[in-house]
């Protein structure tokens, strides 16, 4: 599963997509992989991973782990998506 984020305004599309997209993947699917997509992936980590213990953080546990590009997410404990990716653009492998 893939979350393309394209469009980094403020209007709040980046916000709804990726709160919805976990929250979506996290009712839906357990141990599973997705990933996020973006032009960058400091794009990714300024404007999605910064903000997601922020936005998720009384409702999820949210582990990165940067060498590797890619963030863990659980809720508290009772249940795990799984690996959330971060790609770039020029990464044409997706795991």
């Amino acid at each position: 599963m893939l979350l393309f984020v394209t469009a980094l305004y403020d209007s709040g599309k980046t916000l709804s997509m990726t709160i919805g997209f976990i929250l979506w993947s996290l009712e839906n699917y357990q141990n599973q992989n997705f990933a996020i997509c973006g032009k960058t992936i400091a794009s990714i980590r300024r404007n999605i991973v910064m903000q997601l213990k922020l936005w998720l953080g009384g409702i999820c546990e949210i582990v990165e782990h940067r060498s590797q590009n890619y963030i863990d997410i659980s809720i508290r404990g009772k249940k795990r998506i799984g690996i959330l990716y971060l790609e770039d653009g020029m990464n044409q492998v997706i795991h």
